[in-house]
């Protein structure tokens, strides 16, 4: 199996690190509005996002 090379410029490190930090914001606000709508388990939360996926795939 042949690995891709993984650019290690500065531009293309700087883009990884800053999509990082935007996934874990998302992650947090996600987190965050799991909690407000007072979701508390796993169940709960996959349950919500399965229903939004459909209804963003509907509408």
């Amino acid at each position: 199996m042949e690995h891709e090379e993984i650019d290690m410029s500065s531009e293309a490190i700087t883009l990884r690190i800053e999509k990082m930090s935007q996934l874990r914001d998302l992650s947090l606000a996600l987190k965050k509005a799991g909690k407000d709508a007072g979701l508390h388990n796993k169940d709960e939360c996959m349950s919500l996002i399965e229903k939004y996926q459909a209804e963003s795939t509907n509408g």
